[in-house]
């Protein structure tokens, strides 16, 4: 498996569609592509006009390959403040 890196702003995100289906209220995006091969993942399709594909040559669908951004552990830590200090407060996300 080949890994990549690309560089994200976000860490957890808001999830509107899982959550109407109840699954989940946020997600945390490690990067545009990662290393599982889901057949029915949505990412690729969503994201298929990330620089992140350009940048190392490659095609949103193609297999054996992820990439991810390495500083997610520092946007998580980040958004997760975020996100306890607006449920502490009441405002939105």
């Amino acid at each position: 498996m080949k890994t990549h890196t690309c560089k994200l702003k976000a860490g957890i995100s808001k999830t509107p569609e899982f959550k109407k289906k109840g699954l989940a209220q946020y997600a945390v995006n490690v990067g545009t592509r990662c290393e599982h091969d889901c057949t029915y993942c949505s990412s690729p399709a969503l994201l298929r006009i990330h620089p992140s594909f350009k940048e190392h040559g490659l095609k949103p669908f193609e297999r054996e390959y992820a990439v991810v951004d390495p500083t997610t552990p520092e946007r998580v830590k980040r958004d997760a403040a975020r996100i306890k200090d607006s449920d502490s407060s009441g405002k939105a996300f």
